[in-house]
């Protein structure tokens, strides 16, 4: 079975409050890539996902930069909550930060995470980091 999503919105939420809304214009996602597999609400499944993303903000410290993302993540669960392990890798191809009369360029970087979820604080916990230049 394929599913096929055109023109997707993603809604990221920090915090338990529903109602705020979190401004993220300065990211655009394109070439999304998704696969699920064996996925089911009370088993979980797996999750790949890869994307291009580019991004660019202002103000007196301006970032500016676009490359790939991507990352898998292994569910045990997704009902009631979901819980599970994963990785996500942000690859850097070109970009550059500018602040205080001097630009650094951020091209050719190479940041990886291990994450895993923990249901019983509902957080987040980084169990790896990786980073590389090119």
């Amino acid at each position: 079975m394929i599913v096929l999503l055109q023109n997707p919105k993603l809604t990221l939420r920090i915090g338990k409050d529903y109602r705020g809304t979190s401004d993220l214009s300065f990211l655009k996602l394109t070439n999304v890539n998704l696969t699920l597999k064996n996925f089911s609400s009370k088993t979980g499944g797996s999750i790949a996902f890869q994307a291009t993303f580019a991004f660019t903000t202002g103000g007196e410290t301006a970032i500016a930069a676009n490359g790939t993302v991507k990352g898998s993540i292994q569910l045990a669960s997704v009902y009631p909550k979901p819980y599970g392990k994963g990785s996500v890798e942000l690859a850097v191809d070109s970009g550059s930060q500018a602040g205080d009369k001097r630009t650094i360029s951020l091209s050719g970087l190479t940041l990886a995470t291990d994450l895993v979820y923990d249901q019983r604080t509902e957080t987040f916990a980084i169990t790896a980091r990786r980073q590389r230049r090119a």
